[in-house]
Parts: structure tokens; sequence; C-alpha cells
């Protein structure tokens, strides 16, 4: 028998098997369909592949590190006990992180517990019969974070925790000890955390873009964009980012917070064209916007920005702007000997929040985005205060320390995590 004679019997044998994995013909085409013979291999493989498919994938189940995971769908055409194997993406290639058969009706269900914070893709593969490629589902973004303001909480009813309502124990709080930073001393105005090493000034300047956390190709890609309350945000966000998978850049600037570039003679045009172009071309998966609540940006001009990136696919989530300190309880908490004496000193919530967030209102003109609101963790109902916790929650009037930044990071992730 000669090459080509083989070739040809080859592909007939191929064409026949995809054939019977699509299912019998009906009455006509037994009586007047012919199988075309010359049909080369590429053509026959081309049916194969194309006769296979997992449908229905999907995911159950949810938590931190080391809580079950239920992946199932169906492998169709329908096949008892063809092999299924889960895979995860990890260091640049797909890993096997279970394995199963099919049921009768090409169903599956495939287990597996994820080992880690963060973000992970996996997708199924199904091996096809006769050695032909395997047929692999779609790829899930699954994550394993469970409860964060557990996993990342720092010590107990410190800054944020203190005001946590599920934490039995700070309804009754210490009252000694000392506050963190001394705002009896000179330095705690400069409780910044390195927030603003990759911080740029005037509103001529291009935005410069730092990046921390995980270099894993499967990391989570997250940006956050602000002015200097966004550079406040990111002593607890950058230093989480790692252990969460995150990889995460900043785009963090004085005034001119992310919006609609507007007329080309407004004074923020050119820095707000440019960092929309970034933001968008990175793909980002979450970008995070936080900023002053006395920025210049308007709700309508902010929500142009935040629907742009969406149509890119990027989730946009805001981090309200924290209240505002009256000077007298500021003065107040310098003066304070200790963590009860500073109890004393306070701002009235109405005044705290007199002037409205527009991230608040973008948000509402913005279906599908994400409004982090942790207002609660530094306010009573009538009041909030200037130091939290036994932290000095405030480096001025309207700036966060970035021990208090710290404390809050832990809700602000979990709040994002939850959203994704």
């Amino acid at each position: 028998m000669t090459a080509s004679r083989r070739t040809r019997l080859l592909g007939v044998l191929v064409a026949l098997v995809a054939l019977l994995a699509v299912g019998l013909p009906t009455p006509a085409a037994q009586a007047g369909t012919a199988v075309d013979a010359r049909a080369d291999e590429r053509t026959a493989d081309t049916a194969f592949a194309s006769s296979r498919r997992v449908t229905g994938f999907a995911v159950r189940g949810s938590g931190g590190p080391g809580t079950l995971r239920v992946f199932s769908g169906r492998v169709l055409p329908a096949a008892d006990q063809a092999p299924v194997v889960l895979q995860r993406w990890t260091a640049g290639s797909w890993v096997a992180v279970a394995r199963s058969r099919t049921s009768a009706g090409g169903g599956f269900e495939l287990r597996a517990r994820p080992d880690a914070l963060g973000n992970r893709q996996y997708r199924v593969v199904a091996p096809a019969w006769y050695g032909r490629p395997w047929v692999a589902s779609r790829v899930l973004d699954e994550g394993a974070y469970g409860d964060l303001t557990r996993v990342l909480a720092g010590v107990p009813c410190l800054g944020a925790a203190a005001m946590d309502p599920r934490d039995q124990p700070c309804s009754n709080p210490d009252l000694s000890g000392t506050i963190r930073p001394d705002p009896r001393r000179t330095g705690w105005k400069k409780d910044t955390g390195g927030a603003f090493s990759c911080y740029v000034g005037g509103a001529d300047e291009r935005v410069r873009s730092c990046r921390y956390g995980s270099r894993s190709k499967d990391a989570l890609r997250v940006a956050v964009t602000g002015d200097s309350h966004g550079a406040m945000s990111l002593p607890g966000l950058r230093d989480a980012a790692g252990r969460l998978n995150w990889r995460l850049d900043t785009y963090v600037a004085m005034g001119c917070l992310l919006a609609d570039p507007g007329p080309k003679d407004h004074v923020c045009h050119e820095r707000r064209k440019d960092l929309l172009r970034r933001l968008v071309a990175g793909r980002y998966d979450v970008v995070v916007v936080t900023g002053y609540r006395e920025t210049g940006a308007t709700p309508d001009a902010m929500a142009v920005a935040w629907r742009r990136l969406q149509e890119a696919g990027t989730l946009v989530v805001a981090i309200s702007d924290n209240p505002t300190m009256s000077e007298s309880s500021l003065t107040c908490a310098t003066s304070a000997r200790t963590v009860r004496a500073a109890l004393a000193c306070r701002t009235p919530r109405d005044v705290a929040l007199a002037t409205p967030d527009p991230l608040r209102r973008t948000h509402n003109l913005v279906p599908g985005s994400v409004l982090v609101d942790t207002t609660s963790l530094m306010c009573t109902p009538s009041a909030c205060r200037p130091v939290v916790g036994h932290v000095m929650a405030y480096r001025d009037r309207h700036h966060l320390s970035a021990t208090m930044s710290r404390t809050l990071a832990p809700y602000w992730l979990d709040r994002i995590a939850a959203a994704l």
C-alpha cells in the first residue's frame, strides 16, 4: 500500500470517528450522504476538535485558602468515563491540580483547595480520543481571600479595628497605653509611610507610575489613582499587594483627579488625557480611585472617565474620602496625655462630612462601579475623632496618617475582593 493511500484511508477513519462523536446520522443522511475519501488529515482534525467542547464550566464555594472549591461542567458530545483535568496557571504554565472522569451524560466535578491568598486562573481540559488535540474550557479567575479583616489584621483593637462592631473585645476598649504616633511629639505630622515616594506636584507634570506587589504572570492587575489622599491610601494597600497576588501600579499626583480631560485650555487637560490613556492601555482588572472631597473634578466629568475604563473591562472602585477634622479637635489631640483624654477630642459628624464627597455622586452615575465607605470605622453616629483606637489618625485636618491607613487597608481590601 502506498504512503498516499495510507494517508487517505487514515483521513476517512478520522472523519468517521468525528461523525460518531457528534452522533449517528439522520435517515436522510444514511440514504444519500457519502464520505469524501479525499479529505485530508488537517480537515479531519478540525472537524474532530470542533465536535468536542466543555460547556457550563463554573465553580462553587468561596472563602480563604484551604476552602473547598468544586469546578463543574459537561464535556460534549457526552462520553462516559472520559478523562478531565483541572489545571491552574502557575509560574508561567498550566499545572494539573485535580483529575476525574465524566459521568454517562458527560458531566464532571473536580475539587481543589486554593493554597494561597489572591486570584488564580483555572481551566478544565478534556483529552480527545485517539491522540487528537485536547479541548479546553474557558478560563475562570478564581480568588481565595477569606475575610481579609482577619487575615491582614495587625494589633487587636488598633485603629479601625477598634470601631469594628464584630470585635467584641473592642467594645470595652483599654484606655491605658499611648497614642501612636504620639501627637505630643513633633514627628506625628511626618507619619506618611513612604506614601509620597512616587508622587508629583504641579498639574503640568506627567503622573509617575511605580509598581509594587506580585511579579507573577497571573497576578491581579490593580492601579491606584488619586491626589494626596490617594497617596495616603497606599501604605496599607502596597504592603498587602504581594500577599494577595496583586500587581499594584500607582498613579498619584497633586490635584487633577481622574476625569474627562475637558477643554484643551483647562489646566488639567493634558494630565487627565495622558492618565486616562495609560489606565485604559494598562488593561487593569481593577482601578481604585480616591481623592480629597474638595477636588475641582465634577461627578459628571469623573463619570466619563470611569465609563471609559469599564468599556475596557476594568472594575472601578472608589474609596470614599475620609472625614475632615476641625482645628480645635487637632489641638485637643496634640495636648492629650492619655487615650482616655483623647476621647474628648472630636469634630461633630455633620461638620466633618459637611462637604459632599463627589466620589459618592459619581458612583451613583456609573452603574457597575463599587463604592468602599469606611466612615463608620472613624466616626460614631454623632462625632468623628482624630484619635481612633490608640492611633493618631491624622497628620493634619484632612490627611490620614500612615498608621491609620494601614489599619483601614484590610477593610478596603476585603470590600474590593468581595466585588471581584
